[in-house]
C-alpha cells in the first residue's frame, strides 16, 4: 500500500486527508498553494505536507490558525526552544490564548520536519 492510499483509506485522526489534494491544500483561506508557501517561508513541500497532518491539532486550540502559522511556531520553537534530542526541540507557547507546549523536529539537514503539540 503506498503512501497516498495509506491516508485516503485509512485517515488517522488528526491527519488531513489527501483527498483534498496538495495543490488545494492552502495556508489558511488565503489561497496559497504549497509550493508557494515552501518557498516564502524556504522549507520543502515534503514537510509542509507532514506539518498539514497535523493543523488538526492545532485547531482544537484555535480554531482559524492557518498552515503558515503553525510552521513559523514551528520554525520559532526550533530556534528558541530547549534541545530535547539530537533533533527535537520543545517550548511553551501561546495557541489561541493557551499554553501549548510543542515539539519541533528538524530532519537530517537541519529543516523543519515537523510540529506538533504535546499532549
Amino acid at each position: 500500500m503506498g503512501f497516498t492510499n495509506l491516508f485516503l483509506n485509512n485517515n488517522p485522526k488528526g491527519a488531513v486527508p489527501l483527498a483534498l489534494g496538495i495543490a488545494g491544500l492552502s495556508a489558511g483561506g488565503e489561497g496559497e498553494e504549497l509550493g508557494a508557501l515552501s518557498e516564502e517561508l524556504g522549507e520543502s513541500i515534503n514537510a509542509l505536507k507532514h506539518i498539514a497532518k497535523h493543523l488538526r491539532e492545532f485547531r482544537e486550540f484555535e480554531p482559524t490558525i492557518s498552515l503558515r502559522e503553525v510552521i513559523q511556531l514551528g520554525q520559532d520553537v526550533a530556534k528558541t526552544g530547549i534541545q530535547t534530542g539530537p533533533r527535537t526541540f520543545e517550548k511553551s507557547v501561546s495557541v489561541g490564548g493557551e499554553s501549548v507546549r510543542l515539539k519541533a523536529v528538524l530532519n537530517y539537514a537541519g529543516r523543519l520536519r515537523s510540529v506538533y503539540p504535546l499532549k
